[in-house]
């Protein structure tokens, strides 16, 4: 664990320091329930559900939080590649990174598998990139992509409210 967050601790590092680097640290919690401003007991069994993607961003220009929002519920990872598509395209030609340096959990489900490499594999050869994922023990710690999730959940709660 102790490599693991040195890794993530010198991607961050690298990043503010280079302006061709950038790196991301993502997290896909479980689909959030939305609510209704007045809600029926009856709506329990019809509850509706968003999946809500999270992350921060660290570059040298700027960071950033991001979220992706979606009526999709499905993990696997065609969905989260989905969802970090168009941010990995805007800072790879607006923003000429051309190094990222990816973190995350490692659900085999949502990034650690062969879908998310060949992806991954594919945005190199197009991009001319070079991508580093690191994956972290599930479950140890909060990061910075968690509380970007909060803070949305809690805007979302406050809007209904």
């Amino acid at each position: 664990i102790k490599s693991q967050f040195h890794a993530f601790k010198q991607a961050r590092m690298n990043a503010t320091n280079n302006n061709n680097t950038a790196t991301l640290q993502i997290d896909w919690p479980e689909s959030y329930a939305l609510k209704q401003a007045r809600e029926e007991k009856s709506a329990y069994y019809y509850e509706q559900k968003i999946s809500l993607g999270t992350g921060y961003v660290w570059s040298q220009k700027e960071s950033y939080g991001f979220g992706c929002l979606s009526d999709d519920c499905n993990h696997m990872g065609e969905a989260a590649w989905a969802s970090l598509l168009p941010l990995l395209k805007t800072l790879v030609n607006k923003n000429d990174i051309k190094y990222l340096n990816i973190i995350s959990d490692s659900p085999v489900s949502q990034y650690r598998n062969k879908t998310i490499m060949f992806l991954v594999a594919q945005f190199v050869k197009q991009n001319r990139v070079e991508i580093k994922w690191i994956y972290l023990e599930s479950g140890h710690g909060k990061g910075a992509a968690d509380g970007v999730g909060a803070v949305i959940k809690r805007a979302m709660n406050e809007a209904v409210s």
